[in-house]
């Protein structure tokens, strides 16, 4: 069972490449080391690799070949900022200022543009605490709140077709 994370290289330049066409933008965006070798060199190398190419291939099998083929879950970042886009338009159609700025407001927010406050419940004083443990704190909390859904791959084959049997077959 193979599972894709976004915290995955791989994965990232897979989704940078279908952004941008550009191996290198992918490479980079990717955070890929370049380990002493040029960063062009090595993204070349990485679209090369059997696993990306595979993955770009499946991708096209569904029709995926550039960003905007993407199809938005409307749970993601991106689609509950298309729906807070389609709330801002209304609202400003319907001259219903606070409702539009809410919906600039919440957009800052899924964009990380707006610092937001977390509550920490407990009964030491934060001037106590070392910076690790109220640091774990905070982790433990995060790591309560809920994660978003993981793309799993079971059991894939793929099968390699050569051209010249592909021929041969119909000749006969």
């Amino acid at each position: 069972m193979c599972v894709l994370m976004a915290e995955n290289p791989d994965v990232q330049f897979v989704k940078e490449y279908i952004k941008s066409g550009d191996a290198l933008l992918a490479f980079n965006r990717a955070g890929y080391q370049t380990g002493g070798v040029g960063a062009k060199v090595m993204a070349e190398r990485t679209l090369a690799r059997p696993e990306i190419k595979i993955a770009l291939s499946v991708l096209a099998d569904f029709g995926i070949e550039k960003a905007d083929d993407i199809p938005v879950n409307p749970l993601s970042r991106d689609g509950l900022i298309e729906k807070l886009d389609a709330i801002h338009e209304v609202a400003m159609q319907e001259t219903a200022l606070p409702s539009a700025i809410n919906a600039v407001k919440a957009q800052a927010q899924l964009l990380g543009y707006m610092d937001q406050n977390v509550t920490i419940t407990h009964n030491v004083r934060a001037s106590e605490l070392s910076l690790e443990d109220l640091r774990a704190m905070v982790s433990k909390e995060l790591a309560q709140a809920p994660q978003p859904p993981m793309l799993m791959i079971e059991d894939a084959e793929y099968t390699e077709v050569d051209d010249d049997e592909e021929n041969g077959d119909e000749a006969e």
